[in-house]
């Protein structure tokens, strides 16, 4: 079976420190370098991630054949130090920012890519056939189990099992045997597929209407996923593959008057 292309999509800011490890976790990936596309997108860092994008660009990934490599610039008048990106009062100036950069890796490099996979930039450890493993699956949208220190880091992601929310983390431990799981929300650490942006679907946040009547405002990756599933595209859990995260060090406050 042929291999699906894919793009992998990298915002970066802030993250001078684990880029490198990110990207030479991507490098061992058990995946035809022919098929993979990898973008970064850099914005408003106040530290040397942009250096550390230009070596990894110039002197790391380009001893491989990748279909292609690019990199830029975009700023976004919003700065916030790495350590203050989970502050709340924050969240949504974060989010503007992000949906941005995430719709413009999809309008300008997704191209003929069959998928997307959006990878952070301060990843610790990607379990190396976690790519092949993904594409076997051939799903809509398929959110991988991202872990620091053991610990479910995407918190909102969520499935219903025996009526309950279980979170993706805590329904691996009870179905240790299943590799995929339906979801009803997922986190933007997706594969994608390319059908689900070619229907228009493009990153936003926004509030949903609970059941019970109760509005709750969903940030841009579960709210995307949300949307994808009102348009009938299906949500899976990869139960079995767990990338690890570089650990949260703090909210710091953020005030951008000083």
């Amino acid at each position: 079976m042929m291999e699906n292309k894919v793009l992998i999509g990298i915002p970066v800011k802030n993250c001078g420190a684990w880029l490198e490890a990110t990207v030479r976790q991507i490098i061992n990936l058990d995946y035809y370098k022919e098929n993979l596309s990898i973008v970064f997108v850099e914005n408003d860092s106040e530290d040397y991630s942009y250096q550390v994008v230009d070596y990894c660009v110039n002197k790391l990934l380009s001893k491989y054949n990748y279909r292609s490599v690019c990199f830029e610039k975009k700023d976004m008048g919003f700065s916030l130090p790495h350590e203050s990106r989970h502050d709340f009062r924050h969240m949504k100036n974060r989010m503007n920012s992000l949906k941005i950069i995430r719709n413009h890796i999809i309008d300008v490099y997704l191209k003929d890519n069959d998928y997307l996979w959006w990878v952070d930039a301060d990843y610790r450890k990607i379990p190396y056939d976690i790519l092949k493993v993904a594409m076997s699956h051939n799903k809509d949208i398929l959110m991988p189990r991202v872990e620091i220190n053991g610990k479910n880091y995407d918190g909102m992601t969520q499935c219903i099992y025996d009526s309950k929310v279980t979170h993706i983390d805590a329904l691996s431990k009870l179905m240790p045997d299943t590799d995929i799981y339906p979801m009803d929300i997922v986190e933007c650490a997706s594969f994608i597929s390319r059908k689900v942006f070619d229907s228009g679907l493009r990153y936003d946040s926004g509030s949903i209407v609970l059941e019970n009547g109760d509005k709750m405002f969903l940030q841009e990756g579960p709210f995307f996923s949300h949307m994808a599933k009102q348009r009938g595209f299906e949500l899976y859990g990869l139960l079995n593959r767990v990338i690890e995260h570089q650990e949260i060090v703090g909210t710091v406050p953020y005030n951008p008057t000083v």
